[in-house]
């Protein structure tokens, strides 16, 4: 994602000078793979690359180097005995209908011949104030973290491993923060695993669903591996008094936490140990061949929620309920023995007594509580070696000798936000005391939100290299050394060393190595002058000053409703700024949009999927002030005759904090300037709270409305509000409206009437967030959950007619259906079956040619008079089934059937959706194996140009699915229904989710929950009503 820069001093221009030729590597992508949500990768000791995705499933790579730069999987497993692992609700009640399984966390051991999976796995549910009706607890299982061994029951064959599960019971936040990283001791004989907190800054909060820490959150675990063997440790709980009888364990333990009254128990002499404490979410935890221990922890995020009341290290801390809290960065840390300390409070641990009052029934013991855990200790004075401003996650040390071994030892880590590799060099005296040599990027611009990294050894296959996995992109990039450059590194415009199609000077200005392939600055149109010095980001002609769609070449006009960006870890990458779906920023005309927001002062995603300001400083768009920041937009195209609805949901507003002055925050829609637009703010009234209605035409106000609580509009105090405008493109009017906390949709005022050129003059309606500490008041924290447009419904639904013909089809199934020319025309199915036509006119079916092989799993649609067939299976029902090998055409004017071009042989499938656009074939699912092998579902994407031939690999959809159809509504493909036929509870495996591919933009992005097909299915047709 395009994101702003602050230009390198002189001294560091210098410094970068210094390292300029040492260390060269070039990249490209692992051609291939399969995955969707890339979460954690490693090497086995067998030379395979195993990747984990966030669902649960482990993809296994045999991988083969082609040539420079040219890596290609050339076989591959999947493991789902991890996804199949049962899910419960928080009270203990088993789950099945949540079929999935979050992995973060996989560590690969044993040797080439009997090679051991470690894998850390959660309940996969997200929780925080997210959900629709204003709920903020999923009913996730907060006791699910589980720690899994995975072995071959055959040798050299994942086709049927041995799982088990070594322990259940360990904590898991109600966001996303659960068990995560592993590492094994130099002996083998213990695990670590690193296990996230339940809070932002130690006490429950609004935006972690008011859950306090655990007794096992929070830390760095050890698990005495030899104590277990092939058992299964169930870690103890307290006696909920909710279930089962006094004394008694509740059934179905040690699942189901019960928002701590379930919590499982620390227990002293037990194989689960706190080995290190105060980290709110370690992602990865790193061993180096020297024995030393290093973690990052990811800082706390502003407004998010504060440290415990009574903090400090005297043990007195509790779990009272405190919103606020700043933002700090992500530290590294040295992990220098047992009782280290990072500095994120457990109340649990630090004041025992205090937190459960009845040593019968606590959960950690008495005698074992740690007062300093009662301490906030801010991220740059807790000990951490390395800060970063944003989310940095995946770690692991550089052990190759390329370069003369300059990096040998060297700390790689993988920056989430920031998209960077960064490396850190580090020593140690004869105290073991460190001290950072280099801390630097290695690698930038990575692209899709690099989540994990791990690098290769001299002995290791690939040697030096270093590999990546993006969590939103799903792809795996390769970086692969080379011998380092003949490079002066001199500031000049004329040189480009490294040969990456920038200039050794635009490098300089952007602070990335000239000499260095693989670090480069950031693009947005790939022009190859940096965004820091090119004046038109998007090449469309218009200067980035008053570009009010900065990064949107088609500004907004090829952005059709609906439109949402949720931000979860989860769902698809919206691309845009920070990976916010945004493209631009509230323009005053004046200002470059880098300019007009810091992503240092943001949490863009972060664990709980929502988009936060720090602090809010006090320019405004209202009024003439227009030094408005933080103005977040994007453009929709306006080309319908129904209304659009631009909707946002505010967290917490305010964050429990009394509002000051003009301080206000929500939604807009206008023009895209600061001069012509309807804000729908959450605003201060006096410090009682109220919901503000403004419009500014052409600089000026012409309709100010507030409501407060004398009005029944009282938005303090609520977990979430919905804030509402619906534009009518016939009528020019916009409606307001609010909600809190899931109640009824209440409306605000009169419809305002707007001027037609918002509509018309560009073709798009801008979208966006604002917020503003106008007065100028303090600072304050604003916190978005999400942002979506839709086209409201037509008036009337419609009704369906049975209709009957005078004579019937053939009977099949797995089958095409395309209209043509008035006509419908049935293709294919299990079986040798002729087309058969039925004509409207006559209410009578005719027959047609029978296709030259049985096809079947696929969909049709018409291309040039012809009605084309992309892919599917052919053969008998159920052993000999395969991928077609070529495409095939049926003329209805000639009635006759023809061989197409061949489909290339790693891409061949059956089941997926395929659809016309712009002159190409796009085929986008499907499925391989099945009725009566094993199945894998893919989300595979391909374009195919019949024109040139040419077959085009594009970004993998947002997950697999296979049985369902595609359908294209103007400038975007949709895939509705289906199911994921790798999952062995096939038919209890049917996709909710509508996922929306645009052509614009290139972008995949998940259409909101209330948008989810209400009865999910497989096997479906989809039609394209209307335009």
């Amino acid at each position: 994602p395009n994101r702003p820069f602050i230009p390198p001093t002189a001294a560091e221009k210098a410094a970068q000078q210094q390292l300029n030729g040492s260390i060269n590597f070039e990249t490209s992508l692992l051609q291939g793979e399969n995955n969707n949500l890339p979460t954690s990768l490693q090497f086995g000791p067998d030379g395979r690359l195993y990747i984990a995705d966030l669902d649960g499933a482990i993809y296994v790579y045999t991988i083969e180097r082609v040539g420079p730069q040219n890596y290609q999987v050339i076989d591959s497993e999947f493991i789902y005995a991890i996804k199949q692992i049962p899910n419960h609700d928080d009270d203990g009640t088993p789950n099945p209908n949540i079929t999935t399984r979050q992995i973060t966390g996989l560590l690969v051991v044993g040797t080439a011949n009997n090679p051991i999976l470690y894998v850390s796995s959660s309940d996969p549910r997200i929780g925080g104030a997210e959900s629709y009706t204003g709920e903020f607890d999923t009913n996730l299982d907060t006791n699910s973290s589980t720690i899994s061994r995975l072995t071959q029951s055959s040798p050299g064959s994942w086709g049927n491993p041995v799982k088990v599960d070594l322990v259940r019971g360990l904590p898991r936040s109600e966001e996303n923060h659960s068990i995560n990283g592993l590492a094994l001791s130099p002996d083998g004989q213990t695990l670590y695993a690193a296990i996230a907190g339940s809070t932002n800054m130690g006490a429950p909060s609004t935006n972690f669903a008011e859950l306090p820490e655990y007794a096992l959150a929070a830390a760095i675990v050890s698990v005495d591996l030899a104590a277990i063997g092939d058992s299964t440790y169930d870690l103890p709980t307290l006696d909920d008094p909710t279930r089962g009888g006094a004394g008694q364990p509740p059934e179905n333990d040690p699942f189901g936490g019960n928002d701590g009254l379930n919590q499982a128990k620390l227990v002293p002499g037990g194989p689960v140990q706190i080995y290190a404490s105060g980290f709110r979410n370690p992602y990865d935890v790193v061993i180096r061949k020297d024995g030393r221990f290093f973690t990052i922890d990811n800082g706390p995020n502003a407004g998010w929620g504060a440290p415990p009341h009574d903090e400090g290290p005297g043990g007195d801390c509790t779990n009272a309920l405190r919103d606020g809290g700043d933002s700090f960065g992500d530290g590294l840390h040295y992990i220098s023995g047992a009782g280290y300390y990072g500095g994120h409070p457990n109340p649990a641990r630090g004041n025992p007594q205090g937190v459960f009052g009845d040593e019968a029934n606590t959960a950690v013991p008495f005698a074992l509580a740690n007062p300093v855990e009662c301490d906030y200790r801010q991220p740059g004075f807790n000990g951490a070696l390395a800060m970063w401003a944003t989310s940095t996650n995946g770690l692991v040390e550089y052990t190759a000798s390329n370069f003369d071994g300059d990096m040998q030892g060297d700390l790689l880590a993988a920056g989430w936000n920031s998209e960077n590799i960064y490396r850190v060099k580090l020593s140690f005296d004869q105290n073991d005391v460190p001290t950072v040599d280099l801390s630097t990027v290695l690698f930038s611009a990575v692209g899709g939100s690099p989540l994990d990294v791990t690098a290769q050894g001299d002995e290791a296959i690939f040697p030096g290299t270093i590999w990546v996995a993006s969590l939103w992109s799903g792809g795996i990039r390769v970086y692969e050394p080379n011998a380092p450059a003949e490079c002066s590194g001199a500031d000049s415009p004329a040189l480009d060393e490294d040969s990456d199609g920038f200039s050794n000077a635009d490098e300089l200005d952007n602070g990335t190595d000239p000499c260095n392939a693989a670090n480069r600055p950031a693009d947005a149109d790939g022009d190859f002058v940096s965004d820091l010095n090119d004046p038109d980001d998007d090449n469309d002609g218009s200067n980035d000053m008053g570009d009010l769609f900065a990064i949107d070449p088609f500004n907004g006009t090829a952005t059709h409703a609906p439109v949402s960006f949720t931000w979860d870890n989860d769902g698809s990458n919206p691309g845009g700024l920070l990976g916010l779906g945004f493209t631009g920023l509230m323009s005053n005309g004046s200002s470059d949009y880098l300019t007009l927001f810091d992503p240092g002062n943001m949490t863009a995603g972060g664990a709980g999927g929502l988009m936060t300001i720090d602090q809010v400083p006090d320019g405004t768009a209202l009024g003439g002030s227009n030094n408005q920041a933080y103005g977040f937009q994007f453009g929709v195209a306006t080309d319908t005759s129904l209304p659009l609805t631009a909707h946002t949901r505010l967290l917490n507003p305010f964050s429990g904090q009394t509002p000051q002055d003009n301080q206000a925050l929500g939604l807009f829609v206008g023009r895209g300037d600061q001069d012509n637009f309807v804000a729908l703010l959450v605003a201060a009234n006096g410090g009682v709270g109220g919901v503000a209605l403004v419009q500014e035409v052409g600089g000026v106000t012409t309709s100010s409305q507030l409501f407060g609580p004398d009005a029944g509009i009282a938005p303090l105090g609520s977990t979430v509000v919905d804030l509402y405008l619906k534009v009518d493109p016939l009528t020019q009017m916009v409606q307001a409206s609010y909600a809190r906390d899931g109640g009824t949709r209440q409306p605000l005022g009169d419809p305002l009437a707007i001027p037609a050129d918002w509509l018309t003059a560009d073709g798009a309606l801008a979208v966006g967030v604002m917020a503003t500490s106008s007065g100028p008041a303090e600072p304050f924290t604003a916190t978005w959950d999400r942002i979506d447009v839709w086209q409201e419904p037509p008036g009337s639904v419609g009704a369906w007619t049975a209709v009957s013909a005078n004579n019937e089809p053939t009977a099949r199934h797995e089958n095409g259906f395309v209209q043509f020319e008035g006509k419908f025309y049935l293709l294919g199915g299990r079986g040798s079956k002729p087309v058969e036509i039925y004509d409207p006119a006559s209410n009578q079916w005719s027959q047609g040619a029978t296709p030259p092989l049985e096809l079947h799993h696929f969909q049709a649609f018409v291309y040039d008079r012809q009605i084309a067939v992309v892919g599917g299976y052919t053969g008998v029902c159920c052993d000999s089934e395969f991928g077609l090998d070529h495409l095939y055409f049926y003329n209805p004017a000639s009635d006759s059937w023809s061989q197409g071009a061949e489909i290339p042989a790693t891409r061949r499938r059956g089941s997926g959706g395929s659809a016309l656009y712009d002159g190409k074939f796009y085929w986008v699912g499907g499925l391989q194996g099945g009725h009566g092998e094993p199945a894998t579902s893919f989300a595979w994407f391909d374009e195919y140009d019949p024109v040139t031939g040419q077959w085009t690999v594009l970004p993998n959809a947002p997950r697999p699915r296979d049985h369902f159809q595609a359908a294209v509504v103007g400038s975007k493909l949709y895939l509705v229904g289906g199911r994921d036929g790798s999952d062995p509870s096939i038919f209890n495996a049917t996709i909710a989710e509508v996922d929306v591919y645009d052509f614009a933009t290139g972008q995949w992005t998940t259409l909101p929950a209330n948008a989810n097909l209400p009865t999910p299915r497989a096997g479906t047709t989809t039609a394209v009503l209307g335009s």
